[in-house]
């Protein structure tokens, strides 16, 4: 099976593209969802949440950013809650 999904399949090459855009026009929302997106790919949830939270401050009305941005962190709280219940077993 072929991922058709770039950053899937190119993931260091997907993050480097993505942070070239965020230089090139950090005020652009499109540009920092790319990012927050990548870094998510990535397993990087703390850093997406960040860049996803900098593209909602820049379109604030974009509901789909919004919704991104709560999906991140709704996966923040699974892994937190993971990792806490992990750190109680026995070693």
């Amino acid at each position: 099976i072929i991922e058709e999904d770039l950053a899937w399949r190119f993931p260091g090459l997907a993050l480097k593209l993505a942070e070239h855009a965020c230089a090139a026009q950090p005020d652009e929302a499109a540009n920092q969802d790319t990012l927050a997106r990548v870094f998510y790919a990535l397993g990087l949830i703390d850093d997406a949440i960040a860049t996803q939270i900098r593209a909602v401050s820049l379109s604030p009305d974009d509901e789909d950013m919004r919704a991104v941005l709560d999906y991140y962190r709704e996966v923040q709280t699974i892994r937190n809650t993971r990792q806490a219940a992990h750190s109680l077993l026995p070693r």
